[in-house]
């Protein structure tokens, strides 16, 4: 057992968190909570409204659950749903160069924009105009990488205003019923790995994600779940940044350590000690042997060292 470091698996720490928050194990139920059932409603409600307002496409229903399709228990008061019940999935907008500017009305960003923004969308260098202003995704929506290598990161984002992403980017849209930290949380939840098609340039299989059955609590929990997620994430990321900075000072102690080692300040010099100008005397004397023997060959000597050159 380790008892000299710091190092810690983050990430398998993180998968366990959120794997305990999706089984409803991270935060105790209230049984004052309004159901899952009822929040179902509400969502249906609000879908049929959206598509009466021709804000979004009647689109097929989604096959109804088996109960030999969930993979675990979740408590009573949740209710097993598919992903494409929790929110909408749409595609991004590459816009044209020259509707690009750095002061316009609406972010735009670029799948690398995510690694220059942490878990919300702040920092923009581009911008569009009204001419777009169909293809912006709102505010909360959750963004991800949709085509190419970055899929493999995981990278989950979420927009802190309308923003338009470009077409290698997706956005998730959270039902106004639903909590979208906590929605943002089941999305990093699932392994994107398992939505991935093709090799040469992976894609999101929108299909398999829309079907993919995932837990889904009462709102209030969903309130309580995200706060306690972000709270254990940052501890997380305290201890990380301690690691981190532990590394940093392992290192610097070993070069400190070697330096006053080769400087002559590590140990106390013994009088008694025999002096390296004999040792030299005979490692000379053993060269010449070796010469002799002719196991080495004769070199030319080093050249003298002058006093300059002493560190």
């Amino acid at each position: 057992m380790k008892t000299n470091t710091l190092e810690f698996d983050a990430q398998a720490l993180r998968e366990k968190i959120l794997d305990l928050a999706m089984r409803g194990k991270l935060v105790p139920q209230d049984p004052n909570d309004e159901p899952a059932s009822v929040l179902l409603e509400k969502i249906k409600a609000e879908k049929e409204q959206l598509i009466k307002e021709k804000k979004i496409k009647k689109s097929k229903p989604l096959a109804p659950i088996t109960d030999d399709e969930k993979p675990f228990d979740i408590p009573d008061s949740w209710e097993w749903v598919r992903f494409g019940d929790v929110g909408l999935l749409k595609n991004g907008k590459t816009p044209k160069k020259e509707d690009i500017s750095s002061d316009n009305i609406y972010p735009y960003f670029k799948v690398k924009d995510m690694n220059n923004n942490n878990l919300y969308m702040e920092n923009a260098k581009n911008w569009v105009g009204e001419k777009y202003s169909r293809q912006v995704m709102p505010k909360n929506t959750i963004i991800f990488p949709k085509n190419g290598g970055a899929i493999l990161t995981a990278k989950k984002r979420i927009l802190t205003q309308d923003s338009l992403v470009d077409l290698n980017t997706g956005g998730l849209i959270p039902y106004n019923d639903l909590n979208h930290k906590f929605i943002f949380y089941l999305f990093l939840s699932l392994d994107i790995k398992d939505f991935v098609k093709g090799s040469a340039v992976p894609t999101i299989n929108s299909k398999k994600l829309k079907e993919t059955l995932v837990p889904l609590p009462p709102l209030e929990e969903q309130s309580r779940i995200a706060a306690k997620i972000a709270q254990l994430f940052a501890l997380l990321r305290k201890v990380e940044s301690s690691t981190q900075q532990y590394a940093k000072l392992q290192t610097l102690m070993k070069s400190k350590v070697l330096d006053l080692a080769m400087r002559g300040k590590l140990v106390e010099q013994d009088p008694h000690d025999e002096p390296a100008s004999v040792l030299l005397e005979k490692i000379k004397a053993e060269k010449r042997k070796m010469i002799k023997e002719k196991k080495i060959k004769k070199s030319k000597p080093l050249p003298p060292i002058t006093d300059d050159e002493k560190p």
